[in-house]
């Protein structure tokens, strides 16, 4: 909020969102708050500065663009209008729903969402982080699926801080809540909870 000479301490001063996103906008749509983005992808692919905001509707979000979402390096904010419970990415059983492997930093956030049903035959349903880093806020992380390790978060190599959210009902071989190997996962306030590992760490490994 300093970047965007907001006040952080004030909660009636935010800084606009960049860029606006709508599962229910019509696609084509320039990203404008009058004529949205129609998936979470469009919005960040459109960011071009660090530190840009977009700002997802209340919705479903399903189908390509809205999974396997990869910030490709950016240090942006991708956050809901209106929290979790009314704003779902629903991976449908088909993919991940957000990687952060292209160096990503701390800045690199997602907040807000309620993300659910990702899947994978490899790592990282959820969440898959690489060698880099990322924030997530607000979120819960539920009914993902991996068939190797981290139903809901895997992080190797990567720094992820998981604030404020709930991480459940996951599944996996090793970590179905969150798997970490040689990188550090910082948990604050984050609820994990009712996830099933079929070998190792059911909560956390």
């Amino acid at each position: 909020e300093y970047y965007h000479e907001t006040d952080p301490l004030d909660s009636a001063s935010s800084p606009v969102p960049h860029y606006y996103v709508d599962a229910a906008a019509t696609s084509g749509g320039d990203g404008s708050r009058a004529t949205p983005f129609d998936t979470i992808q469009e919005g960040v692919d459109a960011c071009t500065n660090d530190f840009d905001i977009v700002e997802a509707a209340s919705g479903i979000y399903q189908g390509a663009g809205n999974r396997e979402i990869d910030f490709g390096g950016r240090r942006i904010l991708m956050v809901s209008r209106e929290g979790a419970a009314d704003t779902l990415i629903d991976c449908e059983s088909a993919a991940r729903a957000f990687i952060f492997d292209s160096g990503e930093e701390k800045e690199s956030a997602v907040s807000g969402f309620d993300i659910e049903n990702g899947f994978t035959a490899d790592n990282g349903a959820g969440i898959y982080c690489s060698g880099s880093s990322a924030t997530i806020l607000h979120c819960t992380l539920a009914h993902h699926q991996a068939t190797g390790m981290g139903g809901g978060i895997y992080n190797t190599n990567g720094t992820l801080r998981i604030i404020d959210s709930d991480i459940r009902e996951n599944s996996a071989a090793s970590g179905a809540g969150v798997y970490t190997y040689n990188g550090d996962t910082f948990l604050i306030n984050t609820l994990i909870e009712e996830n099933e590992s079929s070998v190792k760490g059911a909560g956390i490994y």
